[in-house]
C-alpha cells in the first residue's frame, strides 16, 4: 500500500490552480478585457498567474513533503519515555498520530476527527485505520471510526 496522507485543503488547491491557469491563458492568448471605460490589458495577468500557480505549487509541496518534515521536527522536541497517552485531535489520515505512535512502547495513541473531505482529500476513518495498519502501529494506535451524524 502506498502511504498517502492526502492533499491538505484540496478545494483551495484546485481553485488556486484553476484561476492561475485562467490568468495564464488570458496573458498568453493576449485577451484584453474592457469593462465599461476600464481596460484590463493581458500583460497584467502574468503576475496573478505566477502568484496563483506558485501558491498552488507551494501548497502541493507542503502536502506531499513539507508536512512530514514539520511533523518530525515537532515530535523531536518531545523527550519520549514510551508510556505516554497521546490524543491527536483532527487526525485526518493519521500523519501525526502514527508519528507519535512510533515513539510508544507501552503507551497509547488515539486519533479523533470530524472526517471532513473539505479539509483533507480522502479524509475518512477507514483511511486512517488503513494507514495505522500499513505503518505497523496498530498495537499502540487507533482512531475514532464513527463519523458524526449531521
Amino acid at each position: 500500500m502506498k502511504l498517502d496522507y492526502g492533499i491538505d485543503a484540496p478545494r483551495v488547491v484546485f481553485q488556486l490552480g484553476l484561476w492561475g491557469l485562467v490568468a495564464l491563458t488570458i496573458a498568453v492568448f493576449r485577451l484584453d478585457f474592457h469593462i465599461g471605460v476600464f481596460l484590463f490589458p493581458h500583460q497584467g495577468f502574468y503576475y496573478p498567474a505566477a502568484i496563483l500557480l506558485g501558491e498552488t505549487a507551494l501548497m502541493l509541496d507542503y502536502s506531499l513533503r513539507g508536512k512530514f518534515r514539520h511533523r518530525d521536527k515537532m515530535l523531536a522536541m518531545i523527550q519520549w519515555r514510551g508510556d505516554e497517552q497521546v490524543l491527536d485531535i483532527g487526525t485526518g489520515r493519521g500523519l501525526l498520530l502514527i508519528g507519535a505512535a512510533k515513539h510508544l512502547t507501552t503507551g497509547r495513541a488515539t486519533g479523533i476527527d470530524i472526517w471532513s473531505q473539505k479539509d483533507l482529500s480522502g479524509n475518512h476513518p477507514e483511511h486512517a485505520e488503513a494507514m495505522i495498519q500499513a505503518n505497523g502501529v496498530a498495537a499502540v494506535a487507533n482512531c475514532a471510526t464513527t463519523p458524526p451524524k449531521r
